[in-house]
């Protein structure tokens, strides 16, 4: 009978604790409730676009059928234009829960809600939390992001990454050295999405850091370095095994094609100039 008792102010405590929570933090669960709406919401009654959500998905799902993880095919043809870490995350829903279109679209929507609530984050940390609530609810008002977030491609999950390395930055103005492993694993992942577009996340902050005159402070902290040797090794092994695999022919499309040509050309009928 004590026990019993005893039990219920421990629960009264819990509940009051899980309510404070709640409250202290209801813009992230209110605006990451919005947009699950939004952006999941009969993701895969349409199908796959032209392109890059097509080319994504197949990729994916040829992993699944040649049990091969490393090696990206298209049409069971050989393909190194871009890394492999939505092919992998897509394939790993496959595997689990089937082939769909629904699937093909999640990470991408999965990816778009979480930018939500770091954009968010990043206004708060900036301004205020009501500016940062603002940011937020326009990013999921703005057409153009939600047709882009339901959609199997790679831009959204891009933007993620690069907003999680400048919100770990902020923080790093506090003086918390640690937020160092986020900038670089955000980094990191970036490059295994999209290769050396996710260069513009260390671009920006490092002009920051310069602006900031902070730069050698930054090369003195122990947790830069050892951010960086993470980064390294979560990036690293798979060029590396590419590079060794399969030579040149990885080398001219991943670096020539890739890097130089796709920066300055319009390539696989796409229109525009360079800064299109």
């Amino acid at each position: 009978m004590e026990a019993k008792i005893n039990a219920i102010p421990i629960r009264a405590i819990e509940l009051r604790a899980i309510i404070s929570l709640l409250v202290r933090h209801w813009p992230i669960l209110l605006l990451g409730l919005l947009a699950a709406i939004v952006l999941l919401w009969g993701l895969g009654q349409s199908s796959l676009r032209d392109w890059d959500e097509a080319i994504y998905a197949q990729v994916a799902k040829e992993m699944i059928q040649n049990g091969d993880w490393l090696t990206q095919y298209y049409g069971n043809k050989l393909r190194f234009e871009k890394p492999p870490l939505l092919p992998w995350i897509t394939a790993v829903l496959y595997h689990f829960l089937g082939v769909t279109e629904y699937w093909s679209r999640a990470p991408t929507a999965v990816s778009s809600i979480l930018l939500v609530i770091i954009t968010y984050l990043v206004g708060r940390q900036i301004y205020d939390g009501r500016t940062g609530f603002l940011a937020g609810v326009a990013l999921l008002s703005s057409y153009e992001f939600i047709k882009r977030a339901r959609m199997g491609t790679t831009d959204s999950m891009l933007t993620l990454f690069v907003y999680l390395a400048i919100y770990a930055y902020l923080n790093l103005r506090n003086g918390a050295q640690r937020w160092w492993y986020l900038v670089w694993v955000s980094f990191a992942l970036a490059f295994m999405l999209k290769s050396w577009a996710a260069l513009i996340a260390p671009a920006i902050i490092g002009l920051e850091l310069l602006l900031d005159g902070h730069t050698t402070t930054a090369l003195r902290s122990r947790s830069f370095w050892q951010g960086a040797l993470l980064a390294f090794i979560l990036a690293a092994p798979w060029h590396i095994i590419m590079c060794l695999t399969h030579g040149q022919a990885f080398l001219d499309t991943y670096l020539a094609r890739n890097l130089f040509l796709r920066t300055t050309t319009a390539l696989e009928g796409h229109v525009g100039g360079p800064l299109h």
